[in-house]
């Protein structure tokens, strides 16, 4: 499996820190941010690296970072009741890695902002309705490639 970009998933950090800030919460050396994990299993490329992302962001665990983390350990099914109990932990965000995690994260809150990662198809998951304004509670990236996620995009109006 080919490692993440560290900078890609620098900026994806960033985001997921930043909507609170953007809605008027205090910066983040006052204020302890809370960012739940929930992935099929911990051996996932992007879950070492999201923390590292982190950590070069200057959040730090036990000072102004809180990471309950789940993971369902390879059984799928365990999943949604994962979900609940991060959704219960009352987290800022929820970073939602593959599919099945994401669906899970979907399934337990409309109201806590999900950051899905490692999904192939958002659109055809019914994730997202559009890429480029995904609306929901739902954000993040795709690992979709080549004619399916150029057909997901908005096309540009000809000019003339």
């Amino acid at each position: 499996m080919r490692p993440f970009p560290r900078r890609w998933l620098l900026r994806v950090a960033g985001a997921l820190l930043a909507a609170p800030l953007a809605a008027g919460a205090q910066p983040p050396a006052q204020r302890v941010h809370t960012v739940g994990v929930l992935t099929p299993h911990r051996e996932d490329p992007a879950y070492p690296v999201l923390f590292e992302a982190l950590r070069q962001l200057g959040y730090d665990e036990g000072r102004n970072l809180r990471l309950p983390e789940r993971s369902a350990e390879m059984k799928h099914e365990r999943l949604p009741a994962l979900a609940a109990e991060l959704v219960s932990a009352r987290p800022d965000v929820i970073v939602a890695i593959n599919t099945p995690g994401v669906r899970a994260a979907i399934q337990a809150t409309k109201d806590v902002p999900i950051i899905m990662s490692l999904v192939g198809d958002p659109i055809g998951t019914g994730f997202v309705s559009n890429l480029a304004r995904p609306g929901g509670n739902v954000t993040g990236i795709s690992n979709m490639t080549g004619e399916p996620a150029a057909g997901a995009w908005p096309r540009a109006r000809p000019s003339g």
